[in-house]
């Protein structure tokens, strides 16, 4: 595995998310491999070790991280593992008003299989309100398939299944 790349941009000014050529390059690659590939990506607040944690999980250094208080993911970066046929995606952080937060958590819910909401402090009702607002603005733009959100609290995982209405 190489180090991510750049998949969707994001564009503030606009409230607008796009795909890059890179992330198009990487969709035909994956639609011409004709192999089903698990799509896991990753959300929650800005610097709290998401990239940290796709590493991890994916026993590389793929995901660029610092010890600097400027995020490191902009926009939703994605490694393709494919002797594992897995794209792992990670994204900007939330809360920290550069990205809607909503629009994002819809667009992993919709794009993902399993989707990692990671939360290092107590969750808490601003926790449970954007997933739930996010899932609701999901299901509002497409018919959501049966999916399963896991939440990671300090090395607890909680696992919520979504179930389409």
């Amino acid at each position: 595995m190489n180090r991510s790349l750049e998949f969707i941009y994001y564009d503030s000014d606009v409230n607008l998310f796009t795909l890059t050529a890179e992330g198009s390059s990487l969709l035909k690659e994956v639609e011409s491999s004709k192999k089903d590939i698990l799509v896991v990506s990753i959300i929650g607040a800005a610097r709290t070790g998401k990239s940290t944690l796709l590493n991890l999980l994916t026993e590389t250094n793929c995901f660029v991280t610092s010890n600097s208080t400027e995020p490191c993911t902009l926009g939703l970066n994605a490694v393709y593992a494919r002797d594992q046929s897995i794209i792992y995606i990670d994204t900007q952080g939330l809360f920290d008003g550069k990205v809607d937060d909503e629009k994002l958590i819809a667009l992993c819910a919709l794009m993902s299989d399993v989707c990692i909401y990671n939360v290092p402090q107590v969750i808490d009702s601003r926790n449970i309100s954007n997933i739930a607002n996010g899932v609701r603005l999901a299901v509002s733009l497409y018919a959501l398939p049966s999916g399963t959100i896991i939440i990671i609290y300090n090395f607890l995982v909680l696992v919520v299944t979504i179930i389409a209405c």
